[in-house]
C-alpha cells in the first residue's frame, strides 16, 4: 500500500532512491541475520509473516491434539494409520507381528466413526475395513492391544458389513508404452500458462474428470490434507483472481477458477509443516494436464504471503483458521489467435545431478 502511494505521488528519482535504500536496508539486515541463529530468531520475531505462519500452524496442531488428547479419532489419524498398516502388510517377508503401538485406538476409532456415521464416503469406509481385516487374518500375536483391538474390530464386523471391495494391497506391474510416453511428454509440451480465456461455460463435468486424476497423486502417509474450491461464478472467480498478486491486467478474463486449499490440521509436528505445499502441488500436475487433454487451458496463479490479502481471502471463502491457501488455478477455454510466453525451460543438466 506504502509503495503504490509513494509510487504515485513521488518525484520518480525520490521513489528510485528510497527503493535502492530499501534494498540496502535488506541487504544488511540479511547479513547480520546470517552471521548466527541468535541474530536470525531476533530479526524473526519482528517479522509479521514468519510469526503468522506459525500462529496458523499452532492453531491447526492444537486441533489435531486436542482431537488425539481426547481419545477422539479423525479422519487424517485414521488415513495415516490404516496407511502405515499397508505398507506393513507389503513388507518382504511380513512380520506376523506389527503396528502394535497404534492398532488398539486405530481399531476403536474405525469403529466409533462408523457408528458415529464420521467417514465421508462409502468407499473411505471399505478401504479402511479391508485393510484391517486383511491386517488381523495375516497377523498373530498374544499382545494384550493386539488382542483388545481385534476383539473390538470382530464385534463390530459381526454388526456391521463392509461391501469388501478388496482394496487391500495388491499386485503391481509397470506396463510401459511407448505411444503413451509419446504422449505425455507431448501433452506437457503443449500445456501453457494462458491468461486469455473465452466467455465459454466450464462444466462440472470437466473439472470432476481433472479432479479424479488429482486424487491419484500420491500423499505422505496418504492423507490428502488439502481440497480444491472450483468457483464457476464469473464475478466471484474474478474477485478471487483479483486478490492474489500477478493478476494485474488479465483477471477480468477469469470465468472459472480453483483454489487449492490445504489443511493444517492434519498435522500436529512442525517438521510436517511444509506437507500441505507438498502433497498439494503434487495434485496439481495430474489436475491440470487432465484438463489440458480435455481441451481445457490453464494457467497457476501463485500465492504469496500478505496479511491483508490472506485476511480478504479468508473471508471470501469463510476459510477456518487452520486452513490455507496453497495456490489458485484460473481455468477456461483458450481463446483463438492468442499468444503466450514462451518460458524457456531449463535443460535436464540443469536440473539434475547424477550421483552414482
Amino acid at each position: 500500500m506504502i509503495k503504490r502511494i509513494v509510487k504515485r505521488y513521488a518525484p520518480k528519482w525520490l521513489y528510485l532512491h528510497l527503493l535502492r535504500g530499501r534494498d540496502y536496508l535488506r541487504l544488511f539486515k540479511l547479513a547480520i541475520a546470517s552471521k548466527s541463529r541468535f541474530f536470525s530468531w531476533f530479526f524473526m520475531m519482528f517479522e509479521e509473516r514468519f510469526l503468522t505462519s506459525y500462529f496458523d500452524f499452532a492453531k491447526a496442531a492444537y486441533e489435531y491434539e486436542k482431537t488425539a488428547s481426547n481419545g477422539e479419532f479423525n479422519l487424517y489419524i485414521l488415513r495415516r494409520n490404516i496407511h502405515r498398516i499397508e505398507k506393513g502388510l507389503t513388507m518382504r517377508p511380513m512380520r506376523q507381528e506389527f503396528a502394535l503401538r497404534f492398532i488398539e485406538p486405530t481399531a476403536r476409532g474405525f469403529c466409533n466413526m462408523a457408528e458415529e456415521k464420521e467417514f465421508d464416503s462409502a468407499s473411505e469406509y471399505n478401504w479402511a475395513a479391508d485393510v484391517l481385516n486383511a491386517y488381523f487374518e495375516g497377523t498373530s500375536s498374544c499382545d494384550g492391544r493386539y488382542l483388545a483391538a481385534k476383539k473390538c474390530f470382530s464385534l463390530f464386523m459381526n454388526r456391521y458389513q463392509s461391501e469388501m471391495a478388496e482394496e487391500v494391497p495388491l499386485g503391481y506391474e509397470c506396463i510401459y508404452s511407448e505411444g503413451g510416453s509419446k504422449a505425455l511428454i507431448e501433452l506437457c509440451r503443449q500445456r501453457k500458462s494462458v491468461r486469455w480465456f473465452e466467455p465459454r461455460l466450464v462444466t462440472e463435468e470437466v473439472i470432476t474428470k481433472a479432479l479424479e486424476c488429482a486424487t491419484l497423486a500420491p500423499s505422505s502417509c496418504n492423507r490428502q490434507p488439502y481440497r480444491y474450491d472450483v468457483i464457476f461464478d464469473k464475478e466471484l472467480a474474478v474477485k478471487v483472481a483479483n486478490i492474489s498478486a500477478g493478476t494485474t491486467g488479465w483477471s477480468q478474463n477469469v470465468n472459472c477458477i480453483a483454489v487449492l486449499i490445504g489443511d493444517m490440521s492434519a498435522f500436529s509436528n512442525v517438521a510436517n509443516r511444509h506437507s500441505i505445499y507438498v502433497d498439494g502441488t503434487l495434485s496439481v500436475m495430474p489436475f491440470v494436464l487432465s484438463l489440458e487433454a480435455q481441451g481445457l487451458s490453464t494457467c497457476i496463479i501463485n500465492w504469496a504471503d500478505n496479511s491483508l490479502r490472506e485476511r480478504e481471502i479468508r473471508e471470501t471463502l469463510d476459510l477456518k483458521a487452520y486452513e490455507k491457501v496453497v495456490l489458485s488455478i484460473a481455468i477456461g477455454y483458450a481463446e483463438k489467435n492468442i499468444k503466450v510466453p514462451f518460458s524457456k525451460r531449463k535443460l535436464v543438466s540443469e536440473i539434475s545431478r547424477f550421483v552414482n
